[in-house]
């Protein structure tokens, strides 16, 4: 399985006497480390990105409507979303409903997602619930510190509070707004982030822990 969470839910339909392990994704080949040179201007707009497919699941609608509430706050703050899908055109129109068009831009997908990352501020995922979030791995492994939900899946596996991000409360766009304002303000060890990122999630050390299975499966 890719995570505590879903071997846990597993082993609710299979045989007890069934063996089940879990490892987590890797961070994809496509994201290559940069040296971290960001320094939080407090003067300038926060930057904040989401990327994924915009569908139900990602809970876009979720996030639009957090960001709402962080602009009482945070007037001047930028939401960037990359990625396609089925509810583009209703989270556009969301965000003219909301007055807060101009504050939110709806990118589309991009072939260098790294070079957009790398100055955000935060990287946020709102998800109903997720498998193992690539993109959450993704953001980490750039030092980005990450807000996202509390949802089934691997999330709260994932992000250590204070120090690579914050959980909010599933669907809930108020405890989520609170916590990007939160995060917005607290003081984050980029660095940390990415080095601890790389150690628990490189190709090297999550391809050993498929190596060691496979070895004790066939021995």
């Amino acid at each position: 399985c890719q995570s505590k969470y879903m071997q846990k839910d597993l082993k609710k339909y299979i045989s007890k006497k069934t063996k089940i392990s879990y490892i987590y994704n890797p961070v994809p080949s496509k994201i290559i480390p940069q040296k971290i040179n960001y320094k939080r201007n407090k003067s300038l707009s926060p930057i904040l990105i989401s990327v994924g497919r915009l569908e139900y699941q990602k809970g876009f609608d979720i996030l639009i409507k957090s960001f709402h509430k962080v602009l009482k706050v945070l007037p001047e703050a930028k939401l960037f979303i990359y990625g396609e899908g089925s509810q583009k055109l209703i989270l556009k129109n969301l965000t003219i409903k909301l007055a807060i068009a101009k504050n939110v831009k709806i990118k589309g997908f991009s072939n260098n997602i790294s070079n957009k990352l790398k100055n955000a501020d935060l990287f946020l995922l709102a998800s109903r619930f997720e498998g193992f979030s690539n993109a959450l791995l993704e953001a980490l492994f750039l030092g980005i510190p990450v807000i996202t939900s509390n949802c089934p899946g691997a999330n709260s596996e994932i992000i250590k509070k204070g120090i690579n991000g914050y959980l909010a409360k599933n669907e809930d766009s108020t405890d989520f707004s609170e916590k990007i304002i939160k995060g917005v303000n607290h003081n984050w060890d980029r660095n940390q982030i990415q080095k601890d990122t790389k150690d628990l999630f490189s190709r090297e050390k999550i391809s050993f822990q498929y190596l060691k299975i496979l070895l004790n499966t066939i021995t």
